[in-house]
């Protein structure tokens, strides 16, 4: 008889929680080590100002492989997905934007395990997909949450984008607004006429 706690499913034994504390560790101490190595990364095309250039770049890797815009809306650079979620970090507490590291650091290097012998960053995009679904069909909690969370982050933070609105239904607000441009104005648009 399996015994469980409110809300949390089977009782994991005590076996079963050291087993997975300990691949979870391997993973983001394999993650880390490969973060502190060579930069092995794509440039990005923007100027984070809370990522690293290399995890920025995984990003936004990860953000043109989850976004696939309809015709007509942005792309998820044109919507700046990426340094949106940057600007977020700075808002947020510092735990935040470690764990957001952390978790781009995992997959920047977790094709490893799918027998990919280039970063996240490098891949074709063919490979970055499988890279992504192997993630989230992973038996490792720590992989599956670090990519789930990521792409509805990027989600969230692209329909952001008043652009992205008309092709849902949405004719966005009643007060015009135009398109952020500048680092005052950014992340999100402000009224016409209020620049």
């Amino acid at each position: 008889m399996s015994h469980s706690a409110p809300g949390f499913g089977p009782m994991m034994s005590r076996r079963g929680f050291l087993k997975r504390t300990a691949a979870g560790s391997v993973l983001l101490f394999a993650s880390r080590l490969g973060a502190s190595l060579p930069s092995a990364h794509a440039q990005p095309s923007l100027t984070p100002r809370h990522l690293d250039f290399d995890r920025f770049a995984t990003l936004e890797a990860l953000c043109g492989r989850v976004i696939a815009p309809a015709p007509g809306a942005p792309t998820a650079g044109e919507a700046r997905v990426a340094l949106r979620i940057d600007h977020e970090i700075g808002l947020q507490p510092p735990a935040f934007g470690r764990d957001l590291r952390d978790a781009l650091s995992l997959i920047e290097y977790s094709g490893f395990l799918e027998g990919k012998l280039r970063s996240f960053s490098r891949l074709s995009g063919t490979d970055q997909d499988e890279v992504i679904h192997a993630m989230i069909d992973s038996r490792f909690e720590m992989r599956r949450t670090s990519i789930i969370g990521l792409k509805t982050a990027i989600a969230f933070f692209y329909y952001a984008d008043d652009r992205t609105w008309k092709r849902t239904g949405y004719d966005g607000p009643w007060v015009p607004r135009k398109i952020a441009e500048t680092e005052r104005e950014f992340p999100f648009p402000i009224p016409v006429g209020k620049a």
